[in-house]
């Protein structure tokens, strides 16, 4: 059988996003399939970062070469260094000549450098890369300004050095890599929690009285150097994945050759064990559960408004994910929070809950979470925007809001909390989500495309 090296990351410690649970998902289905399978995943592990090196493990017939290096998550490094780091292009040279890959699939360059691109296509392997987020074209990968409206494009850069945090003092990352080296991942982690508690962020003024996070700020030509040539790179990829047209269009815009774009939906793995709900009865209170923490780009700041605008003796809200001190606290208004929980305890979490939300008001590639309420037979209220339409119809599976206005989200939340029996007439009618097997196969395809 074929060999395919897959490129991404881990976060140590995390269990749930979509571009981490989707890249498992592939990387086993093939593993299960026969496919010879290596995985050549970028690691965050707060420290460990001084030195770059690799650590081989085996996993469910997988082979995982967990590679710790300078570059963090998203965009915490330098422009240069997103662009290029001649350490880590070594070992990516090293890596393809001893596992002489058939297909690389790229599924995140957030901790490798663009430049792993060239290197793939100057030894003339097939490459495809699927597109998790907008880190491709623009080192804010949710195409966020200021993380709280949708960027129309860097423009000439102006904006951007009051958008984007820069990278820290790299004697800073040692300090952290020696403490991470004598206590441990766990007790780092607490530390650097009661640190943040007793030295919280600061934000300081740019030269023209904008906001910018504590780093240095870049400059609008290191961002636009940075965006043309990730650019460059990507339009050397044999196969651009999208999973909806909405993402494809934004790439287009954005100066990615629309030829090599295919559009695929998605779908995970772990689908396969969520259970259908059964019809709801007809009552009160009405739950709505909401899976995105308080991330600005997931909506959360919207939804809690829109929350407050509905009769809170009809309707509860429940809420999993991380929380900043001095927000709305759990047991006020009908509000139930709850932090992160494991992928395993996923029909527990979802039996609650009666209606999903997203309230996104960045542009989602595609929306898993979304799948996830569906397959369990919830309906679902989301925005009108990215990816979401393509598996959202309005008065089939859920209803679809403007994105980032609080009271159309409540007009259609209060659908449900004036009429319960909505809830299982639109049970009645749902289908489920684009099944894991089947993206399998389209994605197969494309492999045997590349491989002719």
């Amino acid at each position: 059988m074929p060999k395919v090296l897959y490129i991404g990351y881990e976060i140590t410690g995390t269990t749930k996003g979509g571009a981490l649970l989707y890249q498992r998902s592939v990387a086993r289905s093939l593993a299960e399939r026969g496919w010879e399978v290596t995985c050549f995943f970028g690691v965050d592990a707060f420290g460990c970062r001084s030195l770059p090196g690799i650590k081989k493990r085996f996993k469910n017939g997988i082979k995982y070469l967990d590679f710790y290096s300078r570059l963090g998550a998203a965009f915490r490094n330098d422009m240069k260094s997103q662009c290029s780091q001649r350490a880590v292009e070594e070992i990516t040279r090293r890596i393809i000549y001893e596992e002489k890959p058939d297909i690389v699939h790229i599924h995140e360059l957030q901790m490798h450098p663009a430049a792993v691109i060239d290197i793939i296509k100057d030894a003339g392997i097939p490459l495809i890369k699927t597109m998790h987020n907008y880190y491709d074209i623009c080192p804010q990968r949710d195409l966020m300004q200021d993380g709280t409206r949708i960027c129309n494009g860097a423009g000439d850069g102006a904006h951007c050095p009051t958008c984007l945090r820069n990278p820290r003092n790299p004697w800073i990352n040692l300090l952290e890599d020696i403490i991470f080296r004598l206590v441990g991942r766990r007790l780092f982690s607490f530390c650097l929690k009661i640190y943040r508690r007793i030295f919280p962020r600061k934000e300081t003024k740019t030269a023209k009285g904008g906001k910018r996070a504590r780093d240095a700020a870049c400059t609008a030509d290191d961002v636009l150097e940075r965006n043309r040539f990730f650019s460059e790179r990507i339009n050397k990829v044999d196969i651009i994945h999208c999973s909806s047209p909405a993402s494809a269009r934004i790439l287009t815009d954005n100066g990615i050759d629309a030829e090599r774009i295919v559009v695929v939906p998605i779908s995970v793995v772990h689908l396969k064990e969520i259970k259908a709900k059964p019809l709801r009865p007809d009552g009160y209170p009405v739950t709505f559960g909401y899976m995105g923490g308080n991330v600005a780009s997931r909506g959360y700041h919207v939804l809690v408004k829109s929350f407050s605008l509905l009769d809170s003796s009809k309707a509860r809200l429940l809420i999993y994910g991380t929380f900043l001190k001095g927000e709305v606290e759990s047991g006020e208004k009908g509000i139930s929070k709850n932090g992160y929980y494991h992928i395993q305890d996923i029909n527990e979490v979802l039996k609650d809950i009666d209606v999903g939300i997203m309230p996104s008001v960045w542009n989602e590639i595609y929306g898993l979470t979304g799948l996830e309420f569906i397959k369990a037979r919830i309906p679902v209220i989301a925005s009108d925007i990215g990816g979401i339409p393509v598996w959202l119809k309005n008065g089939e599976n859920g209803f679809l809001a403007r994105a980032g206005d609080a009271e159309d989200l409540a007009a259609k939340m209060e659908k449900f909390t004036k009429d319960t029996s909505l809830i299982r007439s639109l049970q009645k009618k749902m289908k489920p989500p684009l099944d894991f097997d089947e993206h399998i196969g389209e994605l197969l395809s494309l492999y045997k495309s590349l491989l002719g």
